[in-house]
């Protein structure tokens, strides 16, 4: 459309122009602005056709009357298949929405001449995307004609959508790194950014760290060495400048592993530094530099012998005390295995411990003697524990308490066969002194007895028991048997015995029947058989013939 009407315009004006003229070099004159103005359309359709952005022409009556081929491409037809529909097959909103939103443009174009802004398009398919669309009116020969320019934007939208989400995925990192991030300007060495970790870490504000540099964060004894990292990584010669010292705003120090890049922000070569906080692990370095030097006096004045074995039993470690129970340096020990060193070592119990040790990864004692090539004999006491590097073994020579041991060992036999000798010499005591009793004392009660009245013949016959029960081991292993037993109740259980009745022993101990059932009650319970379906005197009656046995 807007070839022809630059076309017509031309011929209008060449033909005015003639009107005026018939001369042959006004003719000449004619044609040569004819070509070219013929020239210039054909340049200006050439553009149009190639233009990147979509262009269309609707009349007065929403019908489209030109696209060009990025439009037909950008909507999915064919060349000139969008020509005479109405230009509401392209748009994505429905019908009622659609009638209001071109209303609006038509009320902008008809008060300003022209309109912009963003448009929801549909494509032939069906597919919805979005165009950046100018609008403006075009009057020729009495009509009226909207020329839109529409450029694709959903690619856009998703490249700015993709790069708004970067941008704010790099803010999140930058905000939320656990690591300090310091941007300072390589030629001024002024700080640019400091994320809140930075700010954390050395006790500013963002806003106060913006108005420093790299000498107002470090301590002016270290100052020379800072420059110095910081230069040689500007220079690309190094990333990484451990353990930084850095100064916090309460000047206190802090050490700091730092990282850095060479980047350009706003034209300015920059260096980014990322810092990784080291002061508790170069505290913990400390200590454990302390600790090492404990343990390495510990290790050296301990009377154990100390060693670390591999999984292959290859001496790691070992401390003098070791070496000297090996009787070999400890130059000799160190690398090589205790099967090398000690041949017949795979035979004792010691090498089947350290391999159960390795194997279940649980501690474990062992102890045994241990023959030397050169014949020695020691014995020693292991006490194996699981290591990350395989075990631990802690070695005593136990060979004084094991010669002690047997020392003792002989005495107690020695002093058993004493003990025997005692008693049986007591065994033989009570022999005589029950023989005295039947030989001596015995004849003589026989003789009294007939002579007594009768009443007092129960005594009599008491007297007599209680001279065999004297005589007898009966009392005696009752009282060390059972130790807690009183000795009423010890007399008491020799009445039981003899299956005399509570109201008898009540009477010959002068006693009430409800204490001797008290004193049945206690014996019951020392002897362990309260509560037990078991007769007293059959149990104590058991008892001695137990005794007997044992």
């Amino acid at each position: 459309m807007v070839a022809k009407k630059r076309k017509k315009s031309v011929k209008r004006g060449v033909a005015a122009k003639s009107k005026g003229s018939h001369g042959p070099k006004d003719t000449e004159l004619a044609d040569i602005g004819i070509r070219s103005a013929e020239q210039t359309l054909k340049i200006q359709a050439l553009v149009l056709e190639n233009m990147a952005e979509g262009v269309n022409v609707c009349d007065e009556n929403e019908l489209i009357a030109y696209t060009n081929a990025a439009f037909d491409t950008m909507f999915g037809y064919e060349q000139g298949e969008l020509v005479g529909k109405e230009v509401s097959v392209l748009n994505a909103l429905a019908p009622e929405e659609n009638r209001r939103f071109v209303d609006s443009i038509l009320q902008h174009l008809k008060t300003h001449g022209h309109w912009s802004g963003e448009v929801h398009n549909q494509k032939k398919d069906g597919t919805y995307f979005s165009t950046r669309a100018v609008i403006s009116n075009l009057e020729s020969q009495g009509k009226i004609y909207w020329i839109s320019v529409q450029e694709h934007i959903s690619e856009r939208m998703k490249a700015d959508r993709a790069l708004q989400e970067s941008e704010i995925r790099y803010k999140a990192l930058f905000e939320s790194s656990p690591d300090g991030i310091l941007i300072a300007d390589v030629e001024t060495r002024k700080f640019q950014y400091a994320n809140p970790a930075l700010c954390a870490m050395l006790g500013y504000t963002a806003a106060e760290l913006n108005r420093m540099g790299v000498a107002d964060i470090h301590p002016k004894g270290a100052l020379k060495h800072v420059i110095s990292e910081f230069e040689a990584q500007v220079r690309g010669e190094k990333t990484l400048a451990p353990d930084i010292p850095c100064l916090r705003k309460d000047q206190t120090l802090v050490y700091a592993d730092v990282n850095s890049r060479n980047v350009v922000l706003d034209g300015r070569q920059c260096n980014v530094g990322f810092f990784r906080n080291t002061t508790e692990r170069k505290k913990a370095e400390e200590r454990l530099q302390a600790s090492e030097q404990r343990y390495r006096l510990l290790l050296g004045s301990i009377t154990d012998g100390v060693q670390v074995q591999d999984h292959e039993l290859r001496y790691l470690l070992v401390n003098d005390e070791l070496a000297r129970m090996a009787q070999m340096p400890k130059e000799t020990l160190l690398g090589r295995k205790a099967t090398d060193l000690f041949p017949e070592f795979e035979q004792t119990v010691f090498f089947e411990t350290f391999k159960k040790v390795l194997k279940t990864g649980k501690s474990a004692v062992t102890s045994d003697e241990f023959v030397f090539e050169d014949g020695r004999r020691r014995w020693f006491e292991a006490h194996v524990y699981p290591a990350p590097e395989g075990i631990l073994v802690m070695v005593r020579d136990i060979t004084d308490r094991k010669e002690a041991e047997k020392a003792l060992s002989e005495k107690n036999i020695a002093l058993r066969e004493v003990l025997d000798g005692i008693q049986e010499q007591k065994n033989e005591m009570g022999r005589t002194i029950l023989s005295n009793v039947d030989k001596i004392i015995m004849p003589l009660i026989h003789i009294l007895e007939p002579g007594l009245p009768e009443e007092q013949q129960g005594y009599m016959d008491l007297l007599k028991q209680s001279l065999q029960e004297i005589a007898s081991p009966f009392v005696s292993r009752l009282s060390t048997t059972v130790g807690a037993l009183t000795p009423a109740e010890i007399r008491i259980c020799g009445l039981i015995r003899r299956e005399l009745s509570n109201k008898e022993i009540a009477q010959l101990e002068h006693i009430s029947p409800a204490t001797v059932s008290k004193h049945r009650a206690h014996i019951r319970h020392k002897l362990g058989i309260t509560n037990k379906k078991v007769n007293l005197a059959t149990y104590l009656e058991s008892f001695m013939s137990r005794q007997e046995e044992i």
